[in-house]
Parts: C-alpha cells; sequence; structure tokens
C-alpha cells in the first residue's frame, strides 16, 4: 500500500519550497500458528521511483522524494524591447531574465498575467509492480508576476550589470535563478 493514501500530496504557491515523500509497504497474509489463530507478521517494505508526467525545471525528482519548488508554471504574456530595437514576446520571467544576462534586455514594456488559477503536476510513484498516481497543485497567486515586473521596469543598467554578473559567477545554480533577484536586491542596496 503506497503512503500517503490521499493521492493530493499538497498545494503550494510558486516559489514555495516543498518535500514530499512517497513510501510503499506490501501487506502480507497472515501466518497461522498451531492452534489455527493469525499472527500478522506485518508488512514488507518496498523501494519507490517517482516520474513527473510534467517535469518542472526547480523541482527535483529522485528515488521517492519530490523536492524543490516550481517556477514557470503558467504562461504570462511579457512585452519586451531589446537593445537593438527589436520586439519580443515571452511566456515567463525565466526568459527576462536570461535577455539581461545576454545583455539583450532594454526595457520590460507590457506584461499580462495568466488568469489561471491553478496547474496539476502529476508524478508516478512504482514500486513491487505497482503504482500510484500522485498530484501535487500550484496556485497562482499573482503577487510573483506583480513582484517580478516591479524589479524588471526598476532595474537600471548598473543592475543589470549586477545580475548579469551574478549570473556568470553562480552558472552551475542557474536553475534556480529565479531567487537571485532577492540577491540582487541586497547587492544594490549594499552598494548605495
Amino acid at each position: 500500500m503506497f503512503s500517503p493514501v490521499p493521492t493530493r500530496l499538497t498545494t503550494v504557491h510558486e516559489l514555495e519550497n516543498i518535500k514530499q515523500n512517497v513510501t510503499y509497504v506490501a501487506s502480507t497474509t497472515p501466518t497461522y500458528g498451531a492452534t489455527g489463530v493469525g499472527v500478522s507478521t506485518g508488512g514488507q517494505a518496498y523501494p519507490v521511483t517517482i516520474t513527473a508526467v510534467e517535469p518542472n525545471t526547480t523541482i527535483n525528482v529522485s528515488g521517492n522524494t519530490i523536492t524543490g519548488y516550481y517556477t514557470d508554471a503558467f504562461n504570462n504574456e511579457i512585452h519586451y524591447r531589446t537593445v537593438d530595437d527589436k520586439f519580443k514576446t515571452v511566456s515567463h520571467w525565466s526568459d527576462i531574465v536570461m535577455a539581461v544576462a545576454d545583455g539583450t534586455l532594454s526595457e520590460v514594456y507590457y506584461y499580462h498575467a495568466d488568469p489561471t488559477v491553478s496547474k496539476t503536476y502529476s508524478y508516478i510513484a512504482k514500486a513491487n509492480n505497482e503504482q500510484q498516481t500522485y498530484t501535487i497543485v500550484v496556485e497562482n497567486n499573482w503577487q510573483t508576476g506583480r513582484n517580478q515586473l516591479i524589479k524588471f521596469t526598476h532595474l537600471t543598467r548598473y543592475q543589470q550589470k549586477i545580475l548579469v554578473e551574478w549570473i556568470n559567477n553562480n552558472k552551475d545554480k542557474v536553475g534556480w535563478i529565479n531567487k537571485l533577484l532577492d540577491s540582487v536586491d541586497w547587492e544594490n542596496n549594499l552598494l548605495l
């Protein structure tokens, strides 16, 4: 039997850390003693392997554990101008972060939040030739997009250079890039 029993593991907002474990213990048939009375021998635990139906870049699935936080779960509409006066449309704030890192972002001039209320991610747990589908619901609270819009529309050229430098110095951590804007704010406050 898989545990936890409810198949909805949790409900979270984007950027909220999670850690979920799934276990499996097979029920055993009772053994009978000399008197014919059943004696329980307990269950046998089996290793669980989880696979994501739809991966998210900042969620790590390893063995029986799901950890990390959800990013870019929703498709926003973000328009920006490049330094060579081209106009581009993207769906995620990570695309804007990469435009800053590439030195191509001139300005963000339009943002329309995805009106979707929530998105469900599914995971398949397998053990002992059985499987169970679990879900995690990611709620769209729209504050993430609002905060990103405020940061990027007020990001000066000097702050963009700090951001690019931070990305280049932390290339092995770029998968967790959405948290870096908080570090940039901290660095900017130290420099003021």
